[in-house]
């Protein structure tokens, strides 16, 4: 979590120590290893690389953790050109269960990324 912070303040060092540190602790969830990876690629700009830890993230067992691994994800996709692959993964997120997944942040990505498809009009009557 500290690790988290320090990218919030935009300090990339001192988060990887944070990560460093908190993985040589002991066990922790793989899922979060990967989100906190993705993290620290994406906040360096490296979208690409970012993908490919959001993407093993998504299967984290708590729906919190899930959730951010696909919300970043999303976000990496449409950095990396592939704006309709991260509606597809937000919406199939959705659909899945609403309920679990629709929260204010899913839904704000969501609609961004509408704003810049070529049915953006039709995508705002949907919601």
């Amino acid at each position: 979590l500290l690790g988290r912070h320090h990218l919030s303040w935009g300090n990339l060092t001192a988060a990887k120590d944070a990560f460093e540190t908190a993985r040589s602790l002991g066990p922790a969830q793989e899922a979060s290893l990967f989100l906190n990876e993705g993290l620290l690629a994406m906040a360096q700009g490296d979208y690409a690389h970012a993908r490919g830890f959001f993407e093993s993230a998504t299967a984290a067992s708590d729906p919190e953790e899930a959730l951010a691994a696909e919300n970043n994800l999303a976000v990496c996709k449409f950095y990396t050109k592939d704006l309709p692959g991260a509606c597809r993964r937000l919406e199939a997120l959705v659909k899945q269960d609403a309920l679990r997944f629709l929260k204010p942040r899913l839904l704000q990505n969501l609609v961004s990324l509408y704003e810049f498809s070529q049915e953006a009009a039709l995508k705002r009557q949907e919601l």
